[in-house]
């Protein structure tokens, strides 16, 4: 495990968590691609050949992928907020975020209509002025196809403004005392530790159903859809988590030990998602939040181990990779949605038709950052909230000891 004590804010980059950050980005290429051949039709590109296998893949990766990621997002933005102070760190955050939802929602979801509404037809090369008649119906109703895959974005950028708003009450001696007591419940019982923050997130996935439950309404949502209450307070638990992670080592220290209890966990959850996802049952379909944190937490941990005990050692490619990260994010989609359509087009098996998508889908995302953005202040500022053309997390791979 490596020691995390005694480090400056500038002193070691965190080039582990810059590759788990990698990942965690690159794993919404197959998992889109999945949902394209998934059983239960929802995503904006859906074959009637389905998979369910692939459709499988779709639950496993969901059930810990996002939540894995917002508890890193946290841990930045807690390292960056304590550097630069959260006045700073907000005002350059809603730039980071809200230029690239603005100029994404713009630019690409048009073209990911306007594919969607082809995909639908059988001729679909006689059916081009339907396609843009929707492309300006959607343009004209507000909702959450505005945004697509965006809504991510909308979530951070709410999350980040609670915190940057909140962080004098983050920093404050009661928040301190109880962080130091959770700290030292977790150096002396670790494996108590994990079932508590579990015991946790299931209190938090009930009062969010109950909520529901209590309104008859199956989501809360605002602006015509465009914030998703549920979602944004789910995965800002996990941000939550993060913060608490970068704030107190011992935690940490937890956090990314090895447990071979855990491991098994990590295991278990993602199939009881697969359960649960897939089955007619009114209680799996309650559960399957509850079973999804358990997937994202536990796995979480083993990646937090992984990347801090295997990759640590600088590495060139996955520095140039991490960088690309956001990027990648961004228009990852529109790529599987266009080669997505093409497949079905030509009428490819779905395992074959997937594997091409995230092959092609990962070679030209990462292509397109690094020959094209990176040599551009616009698309860097666009794409990345920074006018220089760096990827969004290239000046926060350094990890700050607080005592």
């Amino acid at each position: 495990m490596t020691n995390m004590a005694g480090l400056s804010p500038q002193s070691q980059r965190l080039h582990g968590l810059d590759a788990m950050r990698l990942l965690l980005m690159l794993l919404g290429i197959p998992y889109h691609a999945a949902l394209i051949y998934n059983v239960d039709p929802g995503w904006i590109i859906h074959s009637r050949d389905t998979s369910s296998l692939l459709t499988n893949v779709s639950i496993v990766l969901h059930s810990f992928r996002l939540g894995a990621f917002f508890i890193l997002a946290g841990f930045f933005a807690s390292i960056v907020e304590v550097r630069q102070g959260s006045g700073v760190w907000l005002k350059a955050k809603m730039i980071q975020l809200g230029v690239p939802l603005l100029a994404c929602a713009l630019l690409l979801t048009p073209p990911q209509i306007f594919i969607a509404a082809l995909a639908t037809q059988n001729q679909p090369m006689q059916h081009l002025r339907e396609a843009l008649d929707a492309v300006l119906v959607v343009a004209s109703h507000p909702s959450k196809l505005w945004v697509l895959h965006l809504w991510f974005l909308i979530d951070l950028l709410l999350i980040c403004a609670a915190f940057g708003l909140c962080a004098r009450a983050v920093a404050s001696r009661p928040v301190a005392r109880w962080l130091d007591s959770a700290e030292r419940f977790a150096v002396r019982h670790p494996s108590a530790t994990l079932a508590a923050l579990l015991c946790v997130f299931l209190a938090m996935t009930l009062g969010i159903q109950l909520f529901h439950m209590a309104l008859h309404v199956h989501e809360v949502s605002l602006l015509s859809g465009l914030i998703q209450v549920q979602s944004t307070l789910y995965y800002g638990a996990f941000f939550l988590l993060g913060v608490a992670l970068q704030r107190r080592r011992g935690l940490l220290n937890w956090f990314q030990s090895f447990s071979a209890a855990n491991l098994v966990v990590a295991i278990v959850a993602p199939v009881l998602c697969v359960m649960a996802a897939r089955s007619a049952s009114h209680l799996a379909q309650t559960s399957l939040m509850f079973f999804q944190s358990i997937s994202a937490i536990c796995i979480a941990r083993v990646l937090f181990w992984a990347a801090m005990r295997f990759m640590q050692q600088p590495n060139r490619g996955i520095k140039r990779g991490a960088d690309a990260a956001f990027t990648v994010y961004l228009i990852h989609h529109p790529i599987v949605a266009a080669l997505g359509f093409l497949c079905l087009w030509m009428q490819f098996p779905p395992l074959l038709a997937w594997s091409g998508i995230v092959v092609l889908t990962t070679i030209l995302s990462l292509g397109f950052h690094d020959l094209v953005v990176t040599r551009s202040k616009i698309l860097g500022f666009l794409l990345n909230g920074r006018w220089a053309g760096r990827g969004l997390g290239a000046a926060v791979g350094r990890v700050v000891a607080v005592g």
